[in-house]
């Protein structure tokens, strides 16, 4: 089955250069491989942390027949986060770091991976039914019933990643990527936008669905492109969108497109407090701190709630 693949990558409003670094190729076996790279560390350090890091993840990825989707997904990361800590002492960014979102597609099977807070949206006729879950404080406090989903919106400590390729020894204390260990089933229509934060802080999940209804994967993403650019565009904007088995995306239906718009009336985007970089937690003791805090109220909470 022919999927229809499309990517659009910006410099955004403010920012000097760009961090972001993206591609996607199809293997000789026919399989997809989409990355989507969002750098940090100033404009010089991230987007070669960005660059090595999306360049480590294609040849990791490209070679190799009859793989293990997850195992191999895992190893690549690994491999990329290697390459960005050997690249930082050069560059002369000692933390310098990037997150990544990586997806697999066979056919209609679906496996992705990801480290810090670019995502994946898995759509499927206006719905989003999976995808990725930020490695970040905030959702961490989202997890814990500290935060809801509308409060961790704009949040002023949004910014700062858990994890990261790269990113220092804080964020080196709980590497661990998150990846899909089961194939996700697609269907024809489905769309995958991965992206980073430039987008989807800026376009919540409603606005993506709407602006890419009935397009092509060109249009979609220059339309999405210029949505965050319309909403402010602080930060670089990346996105790479997928269509399975089709040329254009389903035209939404005129009850659900209302109702997403309303939606979007309801719940317009929050513009988070931005620092001047994304940043991991800045020291070892600052995370032992944090998650100690975390326990603490958590547990106060539950007692609080059940007893």
């Amino acid at each position: 089955m022919e999927h229809a693949v499309g990517a659009r990558t910006d410099i955004g409003r403010e920012r000097e250069g760009n961090e972001d670094n993206h591609c996607s190729f199809r293997r000789s076996d026919g399989v997809w491989v989409l990355i989507v790279c969002d750098g940090m560390g100033g404009h010089e350090g991230g987007e070669i942390a960005s660059r090595v890091a999306c360049e480590t993840l294609k040849a990791e990825l490209e070679a190799s027949e009859g793989v293990n989707p997850p195992l191999h997904l895992r190893d690549a990361l690994y491999q990329a986060n290697a390459a960005v800590l050997a690249a930082a002492t050069p560059a002369g960014g000692r933390d310098m770091g990037t997150t990544a979102v990586v997806a697999w597609v066979d056919g209609l099977k679906l496996w992705y991976a990801w480290v810090g807070d670019s995502r994946l949206f898995h759509i499927r006729e206006g719905i989003r039914i999976g995808g990725t879950k930020d490695h970040t404080r905030v959702q961490v406090m989202v997890d814990l019933g500290m935060l809801t989903e509308e409060e961790a919106q704009g949040h002023p400590e949004g910014h700062i990643l858990m994890q990261a390729l790269g990113g220092g020894p804080a964020a080196q204390q709980s590497f661990e990527p998150g990846i899909t260990e089961e194939a996700v089933e697609l269907q024809q229509g489905d769309l995958l936008i991965l992206c980073t934060d430039g987008l989807h802080d800026l376009v919540p999940e409603a606005g993506l669905i709407v602006t890419s209804s009935g397009r092509s994967t060109a249009e979609a993403t220059e339309a999405m492109v210029q949505a965050a650019l319309e909403a402010g565009g602080y930060d670089n904007i990346t996105v790479i969108l997928l269509i399975a088995g089709a040329q254009t995306t389903p035209v939404l239906s005129v009850e659900l497109e209302q109702q997403l718009r309303t939606k979007l009336k309801r719940n317009p985007p929050v513009i988070p407090a931005r620092l001047p970089a994304r940043e991991p937690i800045l020291q070892p003791i600052l995370a032992g701190l944090f998650f100690g805090t975390l326990a603490g109220l958590a547990l106060g909470w539950w007692i609080h709630n059940h007893i």
